[in-house]
């Protein structure tokens, strides 16, 4: 395995999580529970299955995944890029989900959102590279 071939697998999970994550969060901002079970249950599969399974059966890699890591996810870790997540979220969630493209949904906060997603993909990170 390449290290780009790494790094492009991290970057689609990592995005998939994301938008899940987003999904979930406006869903329960605004009071859709089973839209929010759904969305965190794709967030778990995500993260904490597929995600780790990656990481775990990329054991022949010649360069350091940690750094590798690190790198794809310094290029999301922004509260822009996380804020416009969540209005793509939003805009999917309204039009797709609920079938009406004139909701009014309300959007978490920005800053704790991403901090809640930064930490939980970074547990999966750990769990990754212990297991591996």
């Amino acid at each position: 395995m390449t290290r780009q071939y790494f790094q492009n697998g991290i970057e689609r999970f990592l995005i998939s999580g994301i938008g899940s994550f987003c999904m979930a969060e406006i869903a329960d901002a605004n009071g859709y529970p089973d839209h929010t079970q759904h969305w965190r249950s794709e967030v778990d599969r995500i993260v904490f299955i597929d995600f780790v399974f990656f990481i775990i059966s990329s054991v022949t890699t010649r360069f350091d995944r940690r750094a590798a890591l690190a790198k794809v996810v310094a290029n999301y870790d922004s509260a822009e890029n996380f804020r416009r997540s969540l209005f793509g979220a939003k805009r999917l969630l309204a039009i797709r989900y609920l079938k009406n493209p004139n909701a009014d949904l309300k959007l978490p906060n920005v800053e704790s959102t991403r901090k809640a997603f930064r930490q939980m993909f970074s547990q999966a990170v750990d769990l990754a590279l212990q297991a591996a």
